[in-house]
């Protein structure tokens, strides 16, 4: 178990760079460099009020953004692991990753905040249902992981509106049943259900 929990966390990390080095500035001798072209920023030109990164706004687009005392920012994406949050937090910016691991949620509040989220991992939580349409408001997730969560059952429409779902993890869910067409309306290309109890 510690040796895939590991394994688990190296992958996120390698996530968490892969995120650093295309959405922020890269320091490189003295200088910042706009992400997605080669245009050179003095560091007093970063966080200024002027948008100097034409094809990203990467210069001003994460200044004075304040993280939640639980969470590591990276940029758009956020690590909530190991805590006692109930919910997902109010950060106040347009996030594109949440690994919400190993803390206390029972259901899902606060989903309407985080409407662009592409990855979203809520693994190792106290999950026990999925009602229909729960994952409305995270109209532009590609990769869901809900793994060792208490899910029993997957009703009908509970993944309905994720119309973007590329991957669905289940694994590790007591799940007992999964309703007829429960992922109709998903073009799933990836579903991971091992260590249910169908």
């Amino acid at each position: 178990f510690k040796n895939s929990f590991t394994h688990f966390f190296r992958a996120w990390a390698d996530f968490f760079q892969e995120i650093f080095d295309t959405l922020l500035p890269v320091v490189a001798q003295g200088k910042n460099s706009c992400a997605y072209n080669s245009y050179c920023l003095h560091p007093t030109d970063v966080c200024d009020g002027v948008k100097h990164c034409i094809n990203s706004n990467d210069d001003e687009e994460l200044c004075h953004k304040k993280c939640h005392p639980y969470c590591h920012c990276y940029g758009n994406a956020v690590r909530c692991t190991n805590t006692t949050l109930q919910m997902f937090p109010f950060l106040g910016f347009a996030l594109k990753a949440l690994i919400f691991v190993d803390n206390k949620m029972k259901q899902l509040k606060n989903s309407h905040l985080y409407p662009d989220l592409y990855r979203l991992d809520i693994s190792y939580n106290y999950l026990n249902d999925i009602g229909r349409y729960s994952f409305i408001p995270f109209k532009s997730i590609k990769e869901l992981i809900i793994e060792y969560n208490r899910l029993r059952k997957i009703q009908y429409l509970s993944f309905n509106g994720l119309i973007y779902l590329l991957h669905l993890s289940l694994n590790g869910n007591p799940i007992s049943s999964i309703d007829t067409f429960a992922f109709k309306t998903n073009p799933l290309k990836v579903l991971h259900i091992k260590n249910i109890k169908l």
